[in-house]
This record gives structure tokens, C-alpha cells and sequence, in this order.
């Protein structure tokens, strides 16, 4: 490749035309792709459209709802759960069981081991934060400070239970991150990948055991649109922008139907929607219903 040299360096160095430039050669080791039919990015990328008339859509949870937050801020872990807690108080009839992790590896544990309706992923987590975590649950397990959580039947520390009253909810929520350091396990090298990486392992996690999808949306403030674009190929359900606020998660719930459809996260029941994880029994998870619209009183018979 020639290397030329502009006039005004060429007068004040006294350089000559141009040279015979750099050859750069680069080396680099790539797995190659998985067949087309078990990888969980190209399957929801390639999934057909699903047509929803979405003025008839409304928001109407029932149901027990287990939810993964995954942020390595606690601040944002605890605003995050202020919101599925208020879903509950604007929902008859809805639970929620909720999780935090620190880390993109450890949610993809987490997710091994529970069936999760929906998964908030941070974007930009950090190795440094799990790490100091780490540390100081080791400062307060050598001191005999560190009181263990209760264990639910799967071995898991007990999740956030949100319900109806508001009161309860909010002494919850408090107690839960005061003594939040307990409930988290962090592991050596957890931190290093990003959030929309973890969703894909989950993906492939989900296909591999064959259960039904979770909603995962990156909860970040990368939002351009070459961001969308990865997070999509990732197998994101959507994304909500940092700091979120409710509406934000409400109108991604609803907006994200033919979405969760063509994917199969979500399947219809008549005019509702239900969330497909789950037993399939009495308590499965409704997310919307399809209400029937009056037709104009000029319509067309």
C-alpha cells in the first residue's frame, strides 16, 4: 500500500513523495457459528411477525411472577423492585418472587436453576464491584457477621415476595437490601461479560433444556440504535433506557406482544395472553388481554 505524504509535510520535514506504507496482518481464533436450527439468536431473529391489534392490548398481570435484576448497582437493584413492587399494588391478583444478582454470569446460574417470567440485564457490569463483594462477605463470614438467608426448597436463597399490601411490600423491599450481601454468591472472573452476552447464554441455556423463554430486556443507557440492533441479535425481548421509570416497563410489556408471540415466549388463550413458563395450570402467568373493540357505528357491516 502506498503512503503518500501531504505537501505541507512534505515542505516542512522534507520528506519525500511517499513510501511503500505498512502491511498489517491480524490473527484471531473464532468458533464457528452453531447450526442454524439450536441457536436461540438466529431462531428469534428469524421468527415470522405476529399480528396483534395493539389499541385492543391492556396490560392485565395475574398470576405468580418471577423476575431476575441484574445490576451491579445496588441503588438500581432496589429502584428496579420498586417498580415490580408497584405493579403488584396496580394489579389484582398478582405475586411477585424477585432475585438480584450482581453479574451476568451469576444471572445465567440463577437462570439455570429458576424459571424466570422476566430478566432485567444491566449492560455494563463490573468484575471490580463483584469482586469487593466478594471480599467483604468473606470480611463478614470471618468475623461471624455474615447471618445466612433462608433457603427455599431449590436450594436458592428466598426471593423478594412482593403482594398486594403496600406497607408490607415497602418493609420487604427494606429488609431485603439491608441485608441484601447475603443473598449473593459471587464467583471468581464474575463481572466480565456483558449484559446482552449473558442473555445469549441464557438463550441458549433455554433451548438446550427445551423450556420456555424468559422476557429478558437490557436495562441500560446505550440506546442508539447499532445498541438495539446487538441487543436484538443477543435475543433481547426489548430494551428499557437507565433510569427507568414504570411506564417505561409497562409500555415495554405491552408494546413487546407480537414479540413475545413470534418468539414463544408468550401464547395466546382467546383474549388472553399468558406467559408460556410454567406448568401450564391454574397458575400461569397473564400478561395482557385483547379487549374487543365497538366497531364505529359508520363501519361497514
Amino acid at each position: 500500500l502506498e503512503s503518500p505524504v501531504g505537501l505541507d509535510v512534505r515542505d516542512s520535514v522534507g520528506a519525500s513523495a511517499g513510501g511503500p506504507g505498512t502491511l498489517l496482518w491480524l490473527a484471531t481464533r473464532m468458533k464457528p457459528a452453531p447450526a442454524r436450527s439450536t441457536d436461540p439468536t438466529l431462531a428469534l431473529e428469524a421468527a415470522p411477525a405476529v399480528e396483534v391489534d395493539m389499541e385492543a392490548a391492556r396490560l392485565a398481570l395475574r398470576g405468580a411472577m418471577r423476575v431476575l435484576v441484574v445490576d451491579d448497582q445496588r441503588t438500581m437493584r432496589q429502584m428496579v423492585a420498586t417498580l415490580f413492587q408497584r405493579l403488584c399494588q396496580q394489579h389484582d391478583g398478582l405475586a411477585v418472587l424477585l432475585d438480584t444478582a450482581l453479574s451476568g454470569e451469576q444471572a445465567v446460574r440463577l437462570a439455570r436453576r429458576r424459571d424466570y417470567h422476566i430478566i432485567t440485564m444491566d449492560e455494563q457490569l463490573s468484575e471490580g464491584y463483584c469482586s469487593a463483594v466478594a471480599t467483604e462477605r468473606a470480611s463478614r463470614h470471618a468475623a461471624g457477621t455474615l447471618a445466612p438467608p433462608n433457603m427455599a426448597s431449590d436450594g436458592l436463597p428466598e426471593p423478594l415476595a412482593f403482594g398486594p399490601d403496600r406497607l408490607a411490600n415497602a418493609q420487604r423491599r427494606l429488609a431485603y437490601f439491608d441485608s441484601e450481601i447475603t443473598y449473593q454468591s459471587p464467583e471468581e472472573g464474575d463481572g466480565e461479560v456483558a449484559g446482552h452476552e449473558a442473555i445469549t447464554r441464557i438463550r441458549a441455556d433455554e433451548v438446550s433444556s427445551n423450556r420456555g423463554s424468559a422476557l429478558c430486556f437490557n436495562l441500560t443507557g446505550n440506546i442508539l440504535e447499532a445498541d438495539r440492533r446487538r441487543y436484538a441479535a443477543s435475543g433481547s425481548s426489548g430494551v428499557l433506557p437507565k433510569p427507568t421509570k414504570l411506564a417505561d416497563l409497562q409500555k415495554a410489556l405491552v408494546e413487546g406482544l407480537p414479540a413475545f408471540l413470534a418468539s414463544g415466549s408468550a401464547s395466546r388463550r382467546g383474549p388472553i395472553v399468558v406467559h408460556n413458563r410454567g406448568d401450564g395450570g391454574a397458575d400461569v402467568l397473564r400478561l395482557c388481554v385483547l379487549e374487543a373493540r365497538t366497531p364505529p357505528a359508520d363501519a361497514a357491516p
